[in-house]
C-alpha cells in the first residue's frame, strides 16, 4: 500500500502527456474493462502501444494482473527504455520478477528504486 501511494505521488509529479481523442477513449475503455475484471478486453482496447511510455506501462500492469509475466516484463521494459528514471516501470518489473521467483532481479530493481527515491528526496521530512 505504501509503495502504491509513493508510485502515485511520483507519477503525479511527472510531466503530463497529451493524447488524441482516440487514445483518450482507448484509455477510458481500458480502465472500464479493468474495473470489471476483463483484462483481455482492457488490453485489446489499448491496441499497439508503439513507444508511448504510459501505454506500455499500462499494458505491463494489465499483463501483470492477467498473469502473463513475459508480456508484462516486455511492456514494463519498453516503458523503462522511454523513461530511464521511471520508478513505476521499475516497481512493475520488480513485482513481476517477484511472482516469477527471480529474487536476484527483485533485489536489483529494489536497489534501483531506492537510489531513485534517494535522488528525488522522497523520504525527507521538512
Amino acid at each position: 500500500m505504501v509503495i502504491a501511494a509513493v508510485v502515485f505521488l511520483v507519477a503525479a509529479s511527472t510531466s503530463a502527456q497529451t493524447y488524441t481523442d482516440a487514445q483518450a477513449k482507448a484509455l477510458s475503455e481500458s480502465y472500464t474493462f479493468e474495473a470489471n475484471g476483463s483484462y483481455d478486453n482492457a488490453i485489446a482496447a489499448l491496441g499497439a502501444p508503439g513507444s508511448d511510455y504510459f501505454f506500455n506501462l499500462r499494458l505491463g500492469w494489465l499483463y501483470y494482473l492477467n498473469g502473463n509475466w513475459k508480456l508484462a516484463l516486455q511492456h514494463y521494459t519498453n516503458a523503462e527504455k522511454v523513461e530511464l528514471k521511471s520508478v513505476e516501470a521499475k516497481i512493475g518489473l520488480m513485482n513481476t520478477f517477484y511472482y516469477m521467483k527471480d529474487f536476484p532481479r527483485v533485489g536489483e530493481y529494489a536497489k534501483s528504486v531506492k537510489v531513485l527515491f534517494e535522488k528525488l528526496d522522497v523520504f525527507s521530512i521538512n
